[in-house]
């Protein structure tokens, strides 16, 4: 005989006003295969980093979860990502979408999520470093959101970016194969 106890059921449409938190759904998407672009001042969105929630009701909050294993060439100064938002399944269409989550403005430093230095193939490193974010999204009405990420170098237009592999990905055990993942979780205001 089994039993089951809880402290309580939050129901699929979240708690009732006043009482948010309550997790609605979960959705997960997973990138498990490599991709390397060379990068320069337009942004580029990585092949599969994204994911679509559709929000049930105009107060839901979207807690976004970023997970990338990255690498990026030796001239890496400038080189970012950013966190984007555009209303939409599957939209991962940069102009016009929203930056969400980025720094702020100031003289001519440009806005991102975060900045990338660290291993590059002209230190000798061979493989990418994890990095990733966690922000709480209030998109503002119910409805179908793509989250994503964008790539950029404000430094050289020839900058090449690494995820889940390394930068000459050679066919050894030096250069392993990683993931990536972006996890969104409607939560009820």
């Amino acid at each position: 005989m089994s039993t089951l106890k809880v402290n309580s059921i939050i129901p699929t449409g979240g708690v009732a006003t006043g009482a948010g938190g309550g997790i609605i759904q979960v959705v997960q998407k997973v990138k498990t295969s490599a991709y390397a672009a060379s990068i320069g001042s337009t942004e580029t969105v990585p092949t599969g980093m994204f994911a679509t929630i559709t929000t049930k009701t105009d107060t839901s909050k979207v807690l976004v979860f970023v997970n990338m294993t990255l690498m990026v060439d030796g001239s890496y100064n400038g080189s970012q990502w950013k966190l984007r938002r555009n209303s939409g399944t599957d939209d991962v269409t940069v102009s016009g979408s929203s930056n969400i989550f980025v720094g702020d403005a100031d003289g001519n430093r440009d806005q991102a999520t975060m900045a990338m230095q660290g291993p590059t193939q002209s230190t000798g490193a061979y493989n990418g470093f994890s990095c990733g974010t966690q922000f709480l999204d209030t998109p503002g009405n119910a409805g179908a959101y793509t989250y994503f990420i964008g790539f950029r170098d404000t430094n050289t237009s020839a900058n090449f970016f690494y995820l889940n592999r390394g930068y000459n990905d050679a066919n050894d055990q030096t250069q392993p194969r990683s993931t990536s993942s972006m996890t969104l979780i409607e939560v009820s205001a």
